[in-house]
């Protein structure tokens, strides 16, 4: 609002300097002046106050205790299915429901050919940039669940350049009340490489196929893992089983 407001203002004196002066008038050093001070104004308020802006995007998190047989009987019911109730996202649903450790299950999936995705950053603009970007070249960026990233994203690279599949983990607020160990949500997806005016490039996730889900619980045959509901994996390691 001080912006606009800001702007609104040297936009009145501006005019009403033009029709009241004596001599003609180059704006462009003033130009220059002001959009320089903006910019670094702008800056300035990003570097001091971008955690805190952030973390007021940000819902709470349902806070809930389960146990460890309940989850895995009946309770998985209690969280949530949905990741987002926007009708322009495919890919909604959570179909994964983890107990464990994030890290865990990273090593595991490492061995049969998923790695943890590059962080993204300013630099990935430059890199959506690309005429021609594949799924090596370009990364997939985080997603949210209530105003929160997720803690995990791995991909599977190698196939298709113009499709990966990914699997991300996200905090649900619930937690085991034997050990306090969080209960994870999850997402096993499709995402296909879509660019627009032939210069901009990102991923958009697909509700991963029957085919996809069979494979993944194939590849955690190591894990405790059970079929649920419709389309939906709860998977929890070993030692979660006993109460430890």
């Amino acid at each position: 609002m001080g912006v606009a407001l800001g702007m609104a203002w040297t936009f009145v004196v501006g005019i009403a300097y033009r029709q009241r002066a004596q001599r003609s008038f180059n704006g462009m050093t003033a130009s220059l002046i002001f959009f320089g001070m903006l910019t670094a104004t702008f800056t300035w308020q990003v570097d001091q106050n971008l955690e805190d802006d952030v973390a007021a995007l940000k819902l709470p998190l349902p806070q809930s205790e389960i146990t460890v047989e309940g989850w895995w009987d009946n309770d998985w019911r209690m969280l949530s299915r949905e990741r987002t109730s926007s009708l322009s996202v495919a890919a909604r649903e959570f179909n994964i429901q983890f107990v464990g450790e994030p890290a865990n299950l990273a090593r595991i999936l490492a061995a049969q050919g998923w790695q943890e995705a590059d962080s993204s950053d300013w630099r990935w603009i430059l890199l959506s940039m690309n005429p021609e970007p594949t799924e090596f070249s370009l990364p997939p960026l985080k997603r949210d669940y209530l105003g929160h990233a997720d803690i995990l994203l791995l991909h599977r690279l190698g196939g298709d350049p113009k499709t990966q599949e990914t699997v991300r983990l996200w905090d649900s607020g619930f937690k085991l009340a034997s050990s306090g160990r969080e209960v994870y949500l999850g997402q096993l997806d499709s995402e296909e490489l879509v660019q627009r005016m032939k210069f901009f490039s990102y991923w958009r996730a697909r509700p991963a196929l029957e085919e996809s889900l069979e494979q993944l619980q194939r590849e955690l045959e190591s894990l405790q893992i059970k079929r649920v509901g419709e389309g939906l994996l709860l998977i929890r390691e070993a030692q979660v089983s006993t109460g430890s």
